[in-house]
């Protein structure tokens, strides 16, 4: 039960477990990187939202964030949108 003895028979080793190509280890960070995960998790939660708002909740949601340059206030959405 104590010998010195092994019982492995792999004396010759093999490849290493580490990844060596820039390639893989630059990929192999983006994917397990916590930051990037949190922000993929928020962005396909506001998709999700986008997704399920009615058109004239869209038009808004466009004119006021994601349009460059914003030109429009809230009163100019308003008068635009007619609500």
């Amino acid at each position: 039960m104590f010998t010195k003895e092994s019982d492995d028979e792999n004396v010759g080793g093999g490849r290493s477990s580490y990844i060596l190509s820039p390639t893989e280890q630059i990929a192999t960070r983006l994917v397990t990187h916590k930051k990037l995960y949190k922000l993929e998790e928020i962005a396909n939660a506001i998709e999700k939202v986008y997704t399920a708002l009615p058109g004239t909740h869209r038009d808004i949601i466009e004119l006021k964030y994601w349009k460059k340059p914003q030109i429009y206030t809230w009163d100019g959405i308003a008068d635009k949108l007619y609500v």
